[in-house]
Formats: structure tokens, sequence, C-alpha cells
């Protein structure tokens, strides 16, 4: 079930980093406003008559938007009008106005207010929506998550994906929902302050309610106690299957480029963990990596191209150097530590191979990411040049998708595991021969 669940989630994400090509290539064409700093407030009354683009700690769009909108920041609010799409994402999302296109948006915590009228679609990934009584979404809801509480009007389909669903409004026609048992934990996330509390696991339809097509569910159990109004065209529920190929079933040509979807959305989300928890760990060591990719990129890139080959050459020669060291104890009658030489050969050598391949796919793109954002903040919003968590997001986005591309991204992904691998090793190499210096200095002759 959770693999169903991840698996939506990460489409749903998908669809985000579509948006913000599709919002950012738009915004090439026509005139773009680009604003930024710790607050940016569009008064009421006020028209822009351009696509905006905003970068902010606090943003709140009160007047009206003759295009679309791209904002990123802590917290974003449109209580006013966008005559366009918008691409929204912050750690806390207010809705409360009307966009006529399409919402995008990502965040902690996703509040459309009872004032909110999406023309078209909304697609959402994030911690918690809620649609309060009164919000408008003319079209489909499609969300990956972890909850849910809708409250308000969706013309046509709701598709979800998550651990918490309650639904207390009305729906034009299917509900579709993967969900977890109800007797499962919820799951908590600290994103930061004022989150929102999490609600119980499971599916809950209220008896005020109105789903005018079928309500459908995956779910490990049937949750029809929970289900207190009567859908229009009745309740299906399905228990979650397990999915097995077998050897005759091909793969489309449509699963092919789904799963191909699905691994750089896995892909986005394992580097933005891993660079997250180097950036908390491991500052100053990341940031001195990044240094080295900027001032030497070449030199860098061929230290990455020879650690590249070293490194799977010494795993090799550790496991048969172990493996022959076995077979002579072995054949010294020692055969209990050959056995365990054998154990340590094999052991160590995975260990090594892994954690080292998990350096090279995934570490070289978190310091890459922070070089490619830093660069491209410096030339646009000076400001936030030295803020390494806003340049890591900012770069690894770019990254994800020009990496979508077929022939560039294999391209590009190439460069960026040995620029930043070289990079990487260039510390250690940097540290270690500063260690020598030191240590060979003579001491200073006492007064």
């Amino acid at each position: 079930m959770l693999n169903r669940i991840t698996g939506k989630w990460l489409y749903i994400l998908m669809f985000l980093l579509i948006g913000v090509l599709v919002l950012s290539s738009a915004g090439t064409a026509f005139a773009t406003d680009i604003r930024s700093g710790e607050s940016v407030i569009v008064a009421q009354g006020e028209v822009i008559d351009d696509d905006l683009v905003v970068f902010a700690e606090t943003i709140m769009i009160n007047g009206t938007i003759n295009g679309d909108l791209v904002a990123f920041g802590t917290t974003v609010s449109v209580n006013g009008t966008v005559n366009g799409s918008a691409m929204l994402a912050g750690q806390t999302i207010r809705v409360n106005g009307e966009i006529n296109g399409t919402v995008y948006s990502g965040g902690a915590e996703i509040i459309l207010g009872p004032n909110a009228l999406i023309e078209r679609n909304v697609m959402i990934g994030g911690y918690s929506l809620q649609a309060q009584p009164g919000s408008v979404i003319a079209r489909d809801l499609t969300m990956g998550g972890m909850q849910a509480v809708l409250a308000g009007k969706i013309g046509r389909d709701v598709q979800f994906a998550g651990q918490a669903l309650e639904l207390n409004g009305q729906v034009g026609r299917n509900v579709l929902a993967e969900i977890a048992d109800p007797d499962q934990t919820p799951f908590v996330m600290n994103l930061g302050p004022n989150m929102p509390a999490a609600i119980a696991s499971g599916l809950r339809v209220g008896r005020e309610a109105q789903i005018n097509g079928q309500l459908s569910y995956f779910s490990g159990v049937d949750q029809s106690n929970e289900i207190l109004a009567t859908p229009g065209g009745g309740v299906v529920f399905q228990a979650q299957p397990v999915e097995v190929m077998t050897a005759v079933e091909q793969p489309s040509v449509t699963n092919a480029m789904y799963e191909w979807l699905l691994r750089r959305i896995r892909d986005f989300i394992t580097v933005l963990v891993i660079g997250l928890a180097g950036l908390w760990l491991a500052r100053p060591w990341m940031m001195q990596a990044v240094s080295h990719a900027r001032t030497k990129p070449l030199a860098m890139t061929g230290w990455g191209f020879l650690m590249l080959c070293a490194g799977y050459a010494l795993a090799f020669v550790v496991f048969v150097g172990l493996l022959l060291f076995g077979f002579l104890l072995g054949a010294s009658t020692l055969g209990g530590l050959a056995a365990a030489s054998a154990a340590l050969g094999v052991t160590g050598s995975a260990l090594f191979v892994t954690l080292f391949t998990a350096v090279a796919l995934w570490g070289t793109k978190v310091i890459v990411s922070l070089l490619v954002g830093k660069l491209l903040l410096e030339r646009f919003a000076k400001q936030y040049a030295e803020n390494p968590i806003i340049a890591f997001l900012l770069g690894l986005t770019l990254f994800e998708i020009v990496a979508f591309v077929p022939v560039l991204g294999w391209i590009v992904t190439i460069v960026t595991v040995l620029l930043g691998l070289g990079a990487i090793w260039y510390v250690f190499y940097d540290r270690r021969r500063t260690q020598s210096v030191g240590m060979s200095r003579p001491a200073p002759m006492p007064a």
C-alpha cells in the first residue's frame, strides 16, 4: 500500500515540477515582473499587466495580476485575482481569492479559504490541505500528501493518495482515493513552526457530504463504517493488490515513460533529503566543495573521473584480497578464520560500494545544485545568494527539470557526477594536506 501511495505522491510532485517549467517558459515569451525582498505585497487595487514572479519570506497578493503568478516564500497569501495559472510553494499557502487558471502548489499547509475560487484544476503535493466551506474548485483536485479535509465544492473529480481524507463538501463527479488504514499512527512532519495538527488516518465521509458520482478507494481494510453519506454512483472498495509482472508481460511505452518520471521524482526527493541533512550536519564542508567546483570546474571534473574509476577498483581489489586471504587461511586449516574473512570481504566491500555509490549518485547532485542555485541567485536575487537552503532548492529543481530532457539529461547528469565527486574528494584531500603541513611545522621556541 505504501508503494502505491508513494507512487501517486511522487506523480503529483512531478506535476509541480512540470508546472514550474511551463510557467517559467511562458514568462520568457511575455514581459515578466520579478519582485523579491523580505516582504512583497501587491496592494488592493494594484493591477499588474504581466506575469509576476516573487521570492520573499512573506508574500501577499491583494490586487490583480493579468498573467501567471509564481510565488516562493515562507507564507504565501492570495486574496486578490490572478487571471492566469499560479505556482505557489512555501510553508503555508493561503488562497482566499480568485485564480482563473490552474493552481500548482507545494507546501506544508495549503488552505483554501471561504472565498477561494479556482476556475480550473488544483494539483497539490504537500503535507496538509484544508478546503474550507465556501471554497470552489471548478474542475479537478489531485493531491498526493498526508492529509486533506475537503468541506468546499469541487466541480468534477477528486484523486487523493495519502494517510487521511475527510469529505464533508460537494464533489461533482467521482472520488478515487488510496488511503491508509484507520488504525495507523499519524505521520507528523516538523517542517517549521505552526504546523497543522495531524488528523486520524483513514477515510471519513460526513453525512452532509454530496458525491454525485462513484466513491472508489484502495485500502488494506474495508472502511465503509466511516462513509455516512451515499454517493450517487455507489461505493467501491478494493483491497490493496500485490502487483506482480509476469514474464510474458511487456511494458508499454506509456508505462516506460511513467516509470521514468517516477525515477526522476524519487531522485528529487532523495537528493532533497540528503541535501537538507548535509546542510544541517556538514554545511562548512559542503560549501568548501561548492567553492572548489566553482573556481576549478575542469580540474574537479578530472578528479571526479579518476575517483569514480578508483573507487570501484578499490572495492574490487579489497574484495578479492580478502577472499584470497580467506583461501590461504582455509588451506592452513584455519577454517573458522577463513569463513570470517570471506564474510568480512563480502560485507565490507558491499558497504563501501553502497556508500560510494550514494555519494556519486546523490551527494554530487547536492553540491552542483548548491552551486547552480547560488550562481543564479547572485545574478537575479542577490539578497538570497548567501542562503544555502534557497540556493539548494532552486538548483535542485532546475537540475531535475533539465535531467528530464532526453539525451541532454544524461549529459548533465554525467557532468554533475564527475564535477561533484571531484569537489567532494578535494575537500578531504585539502583538509588532509592542511593537517599534514600543520603537523610538519616545528613547534615555536619557548620565549
